[in-house]
């Protein structure tokens, strides 16, 4: 099955090479392309601007919780092992 696998990498690597586009510098003519992850974190920004938001209490009781919860399975870890 590997060996299979690598022969029919090799076969195609030729093509596979071809079909990589190569980078190039822009210059001063270009014409500006979109960054995707520029898109990206303008749909993202989109997505999380509403006014739907945590209280300050709730959030804070969430990464006492979170933190807290952590840092007791960690000492009792700790004090599991030390005896």
């Amino acid at each position: 099955m590997a060996v299979r696998r690598h022969i029919e990498v090799e076969q195609n690597a030729p093509r596979m090479k071809a079909a990589r586009p190569r980078p190039q510098a822009a210059g001063s003519h270009s014409a500006a392309a979109t960054s995707p992850a520029l898109e990206l974190q303008a749909q993202l920004e989109a997505e999380f601007s509403s006014d739907r938001r945590w209280p300050p209490a709730a959030t804070l009781a969430f990464v006492l919780a979170t933190c807290g919860g952590f840092w007791s399975l960690v000492a009792w870890g700790v004090s599991s092992l030390a005896g």
